[in-house]
């Protein structure tokens, strides 16, 4: 996508492996759209299949947001469900299932895990196992702050350093964070979100080599302002920190620019 051209020149060409990154912003300003869409790119361009640890989405409806990414095109608007059923069972369904899911050669393009039942140690099992058996090295959870919602700063530290031990096997981690919520600027809309603001522990902020902090005025009249999202970059560990662009979603398309 266009908006990922100005992300990979801001990190100097690309993300490096080996690294933690966070995508930090406040509840509904659209974290997810935006990660779908660079987990899309990372899965028709990463050298390592991606594995997508699905914590709001269920493999069903995560499935549906990629195809819908890959036809460009806002699936669940366009189609009644039993007009999205019938698609997805006839032949051209089919085949953009699997242009999507699968590579030239019949391998997987990512692995996706969408398990609701354990906590974060079992989790950390189904990582490693997929690293060991899979060489899957590039992990994005989404949302993590979800599945360590309630847990103690011990917990969450524990989990970092889990992390940072992966990153020194070549793993890396993008991490998608909620944010505490911002205080009102006086009657203004709330002020901006900044990687400080991520909830619950300062650690996922510091373990990481990347913050991506994302804003949205999703409440705006606007519809150009309310489907634009500010985005910065304040780490960037051997790169350029700053301000990031401003990245648009078009509803219809289910694409960004």
């Amino acid at each position: 996508p266009p908006y990922m051209h100005k992300m990979q020149v801001m990190m100097g060409g690309g993300m490096i492996q080996g690294r933690i990154m966070n995508i930090i912003a406040d509840t509904s300003v659209g974290k997810s759209t935006h990660v779908n869409r660079m987990v899309y790119h990372w899965i028709f361009n990463s050298p390592e299949v991606p594995t997508i640890v699905s914590l709001e989405a269920t493999a069903g409806q995560y499935m549906l947001e990629m195809l819908a990414i890959h036809m460009r095109e806002n699936l669940r608007w366009v189609y009644s469900d039993a007009e999205l059923i019938t698609f997805l069972k006839s032949e051209e369904g089919i085949a953009m299932k699997n242009e999507l899911c699968f590579k030239e050669d019949g391998s997987p393009r990512f692995f996706l895990i969408d398990d609701r039942n354990g906590d974060i140690k079992d989790m950390e099992k189904q990582v490693e196992k997929l690293f060991k058996q899979y060489d899957s090295k590039l992990f994005v959870f989404d949302v993590l702050t979800n599945m360590l919602e309630g847990s103690s700063a011990e917990h969450i530290d524990d989990h970092m350093h889990f992390q940072r031990n992966m990153v020194k096997n070549g793993v890396t981690f993008v991490n998608v964070l909620h944010t505490r919520k911002p205080p009102n600027a006086g009657d203004g809309p709330p002020r901006k979100a900044s990687e400080y603001d991520a909830k619950n522990s300062g650690t996922f902020v510091q373990s990481a080599a990347y913050n991506i902090v994302m804003n949205r005025n999703k409440l705006s009249d606007d519809p150009l302002v309310q489907n634009k999202t500010e985005v910065d970059m304040p780490k960037c560990r051997g790169g350029k920190t700053g301000n990031a662009g401003n990245w648009f979603y078009d509803f219809m398309k289910a694409e960004c620019h």
